[in-house]
This record gives C-alpha cells, structure tokens and sequence, in this order.
C-alpha cells in the first residue's frame, strides 16, 4: 500500500492561518479518499519557516530516506518552508529519493516541469512575504525603541514590570512599564561603589554579593558575566547631559532630543545585536538606536561614565606574563563535591624568574563566584602524572580491558534483551489496534453501528496506535544504541596497547588531543580520583559505555 507522509507546522508567534490540527485533518482525508496508508509529523508548532531546523522536519527526512513513504503532503507550500533555496533543496531531495509532494491547496503536480516551475514561484513569494512580516516585527520595535519603550523580555534586575489595559481607538491594549524595584536598586548602587572602590573588579563583586547570600534576578548565585552586565547596561543610568555627550562622541544614533535627558528617566539602547544562525552577533555602533526611556534611572551619569572607563581599561590591558595557566588536562577535570569543573589556577605559592611554582586545579565556584566548596586543591603536574602513569598501566593490562568489556557487553546485551521483549509487546498493542480497526471497517459496510460511533471509535483507534508507534519509534532508536555498545575488547586494546611506549614523548598538543579522545572526564575529590574513559574514540557520547578506574591519592595544596 501507497504511505503519504503528513506534514504540517504553524508559527505561532507571527502567523494566523490554520491550526495544526486542521492541516493534518486535510492530510488524513486526502489519503483516505486515494486509499493510502499516512504517517503524521505534527510537532513542529511555534518553529519558523525560516528555515528547516525543526526536529519533526527532520525526523520525516530521515524517514524518507529510509523509504517510509512515497508520498509528502502538506496543507501549503510554506509549510515546509519559506526560504526558496531550502525549498528548492528539498524538492531535489525527493526527485533523487522518488517521493512526490502534495500541496493540498495549491493543487502541484511535481512530475511536470510546469509544476516545479510553478512551485518555485510560490516560493519566492512565500520568502518576500517571511521577510516583509519580519521587516514589520523589526521596524515597529525601533519605533517603539525610539519612543523609549520597553521591547519586553527577561525583567532586568533592579527592575519590576508594571502591566496596564489602555483603551486606544476603541481597542484594549496591554502595555508594561519597567518600574524600580527598590531593594535591587540599592543593591546595583552597592555593586557600583565595590568595583570604584581601590582594587574594586567584577570578580571581587562576584565574591562579595556571593558571600552576603545576594541573588540574581532569576534566583541563582553570581557570576562574573551577570556581574559586568549591570556594571555596563545603560539601562540604569539617569539620563543627563553627560550621558548624552558620552554616547554622541561612541558615534551612536540617538533618537531622543538632548533636552530628554532630565537626568531622570533611564536609558533604552536597542539594535546593539542582529541574528546569526542560531545565535547573535555584535551589530556596528553606527546601528545601535539610543532614546531616552519611560523608566527612571538609577546610576548618576557621571559615575555610569567612570564605570564604563574603568571596565574598558581593564578589557584592553595585555594578559600577564609569567603565570601560565595551562594542562593537557584542561576541561577534563570536574570537581567531586559540587559537580563543577575545576580549572587550572596559578597564585599562592612561590614564583622562580618571575613564573608560579606550581600551577593548581580548583574548582570553579571557589575562582569565580567565591562560593565554599569542601573540595581541596591538586597540583597540576601532580593529576597529570597520576592520569599518565594510569593510562600506561591500563595499556599494558589486557585482563583489565577484557574484564571490563566482559561486563559492560553483558550489561548490554541484557539491557537488548529487556528491550525486545517491550519491542514485541508494543508490536502486539499495535495488531490489536489494527483489528479493531478492521472490525470498524466491517461496521461500516454492514452499517451495524451509527456513523458518528464508528468515527469517534477510528480517532481514538488512530491516536492510540500513533502513540505507541512514536514510543516504537524511539525503542528501536535506543535498541541500536545498545547493538553499538557491544563492541570487541581486541579492537579497544589495539588502541591502547602502544600508548605506555609513546606518552611521555607527546607533545602539550599532541596530549591534549589524545586526552581529550578518549577520556570522558576526571573527577577529583578530596585526594580521589576517578578516570572515566570512553570504549571507543570515534564514539564521543554521554551514550557511549566507559571504562572507570579509581586511584586514591593524597594530595593537598
């Protein structure tokens, strides 16, 4: 029997056309008018047509190439997609693998150059029409930027949101209006005062607000980049002339005139950033929008300014010299009490022509946010011979490497074993299903069950059965997981028996790149450590089986 595939997406945030629900409905009756058999991909709501990086999407592709179904349908053409080149590969994808597409209501026939051509254009006003609504989006938020409006998003700490109804032209509105929250207002002027303090820095911040038991807006501990936020966001600072020749000579736009700084209200800097794949990026400062805001400030011009200097100064000095901070290990080490990472640390100790003695690993908490960790402090060289001089023993151990393959292979062929027998049982759910199915259809032509019955019955039968289909779907997924994993214990100790004769003569890069293949992670606790090493290079995954060993140590800075 013919499988069409039943695509269908909606936008949420910027579109109003038809529901999900619908789109698949029309699906289901096309196929069932032509007699086919259907899978539905439905779970892309909210992604944009912008592009195809939709996990649904995706998931169906995969499907086609696996030859799941002959047939693509969806309610538009948009729905895939409103970017012709992604468009234009995905019709030449299903010319090389044979599946036709359907567009319900545009009614294309993809066998027939009239019809690609025809789709194609289709395409090229489904893109305009993505980018002029985009356009609009962006343009009326300038607009409301400019009038010195909060866009909305994450309430900035030292602020709450005030929400009001307005009735404007007859229509209710919803407006908000940052207004000052007080107790983190006094806060933000205290965080001010630590960094112009002698010797003030952000780290020194962090430590501080960490030490009173402070909090950030969101609830969780300081950190460095929350930190410099608040310290350079022109958000808090009153508006003033100083303010406004500060900003003039950056070269940035501003939208309010000068006679708006009152020295008052707070400042809205909008633009600064413009989308990059999946991130941000920096735009120019002649792009930037500065207007005076609706908001109150917090910061006096003058001391925002000093801020600023300050934090400028401090990005553009030169890193120093002779306080090396490097290891091979770097990035590996994870603290045994807290779970963070540890990183390499040089300082309290002695210094020869100007260089740290000795360099030490830990943990981060304590570094950069000044947090107690009960978690002590190794010396570099000292984790690095102990992780050396562990992978030599392990390379000239094939019993162990046997042993270890001996018990995770068994782990996971009974783990495969747990997992056909749920396989077969949910393949016996879904013959079930199938025979009820069939009995409706035996109700149908014997009309000895009213219609609206037989309908209600078929939808709950369908949506049982894609239930347990999405969760089949997912067990064969974790069934080749654990096929993978039973792997040969000879083919890991190939890769490892050398490695006692070539170590110590590895370059730092040549280690860190080695290292970094085929250790998982190193957990230090307390003069413990822990080595966890992935079976196979090629398989870097929190998935992948690994070999642990465990070494005791007595090490203290």
């Amino acid at each position: 029997m013919i499988t069409a595939a039943i695509y269908a997406r909606k936008s949420v945030l910027t579109e109003t056309g038809e529901s999900i629900e619908n789109q698949v409905r029309r699906g289901i009756a096309y196929c069932e008018v032509k007699g086919w058999d259907y899978i539905i991909y439905d779970k892309d709501e909210g992604f944009s047509g912008s592009n195809t990086d939709r996990p649904d999407f995706e998931r169906m592709m995969k499907d086609a190439e696996n030859k799941k179904f002959q047939y693509i349908i969806s309610y538009k053409l948009d729905r895939i997609s409103r970017s012709v080149l992604d468009f234009s590969d995905f019709i030449e994808k299903l010319n090389e693998l044979d599946i036709g597409y359907i567009s319900l209501t545009e009614n294309f026939d993809t066998t027939t150059p009239v019809g690609r051509a025809m789709m194609m254009i289709i395409a090229v006003f489904a893109q305009l029409e993505r980018e002029q609504i985009a356009e609009r989006v962006r343009d009326n938020m300038i607009d409301r930027a400019k009038l010195g409006k909060w866009n909305g998003g994450p309430v900035p700490f030292g602020y709450d949101v005030e929400k009001k109804e307005l009735i404007i032209d007859g229509k209710k509105k919803k407006v908000s209006k940052l207004v000052i929250n007080e107790s983190e207002a006094e806060k933000i002027k205290k965080y001010v005062e630590w960094y112009l303090s002698p010797g003030g820095s952000i780290r020194k911040n962090v430590f501080k607000a960490n030490s009173l038991g402070e909090k950030t807006k969101a609830g969780s501990v300081w950190g460095s980049t929350q930190m410099r936020r608040i310290l350079e966001s022109p958000l808090y600072v009153k508006a003033d002339e100083d303010v406004y020749n500060y900003f003039l000579e950056k070269g940035i736009y501003i939208a309010s005139s000068k006679e708006m700084f009152n020295g008052k209200n707070g400042i809205i800097l909008y633009n600064k950033r413009k989308p990059y794949k999946k991130t941000y990026r920096k735009r120019n400062k002649e792009e930037w929008i500065l207007a005076v805001g609706e908001h109150e400030g917090i910061i006096p011009g003058k001391i925002f300014i000093e801020v600023q200097e300050k934090l400028n100064k401090n990005y553009n000095k030169p890193p120093r010299t002779g306080s090396s901070t490097k290891s091979f290990l770097s990035g590996l080490v994870k603290c045994g009490c807290c779970g963070k990472s540890m990183v390499v640390y040089a300082g309290g100790n002695e210094k020869v022509d100007n260089n740290y003695k000795y360099t030490y690993f830990r943990c981060s908490s304590k570094i950069r946010q000044g947090l107690h960790c009960e978690n002590d402090s190794v010396r570099t060289d000292e984790l690095e011979n102990v992780v050396i001089n562990e992978l030599k023993k392990i390379s000239l151990d094939k019993n162990f490497i046997e042993n270890a393959f001996k018990e995770t292979s068994n782990k996971s062929k009974n783990d495969n074993k747990e997992l056909l027998k749920k396989k077969k049982d949910l393949e016996d759910r879904i013959s079930d299903i199938d025979k009820q199915i069939n009995n409706l259809v035996e109700a149908v032509a014997n009309a000895s069950l009213p219609q609206d019955l037989i309908k209600a019955k078929y939808e709950e039968y369908a949506q049982a059965k894609k239930e347990i289909q999405n969760e089949l779907e997912k067990l064969n997924e974790n069934i080749n997981i654990t096929n993978n994993n039973i792997m040969s214990a000879d083919y890991v100790y190939s890769i490892l028996k050398d490695l006692h004769v070539i170590i110590d003569s590895l370059s730092f890069d040549e280690k860190k790149t080695l290292f970094n293949n085929i250790i998982q992670k190193i957990v230090y606790d307390r003069g413990n450590v822990e080595i966890q090493f992935f079976i196979l290079p090629i398989y870097r995954s929190s998935k992948d089986l690994v070999i642990s060993s465990r070494t005791d140590m007595d090490l203290k800075q």
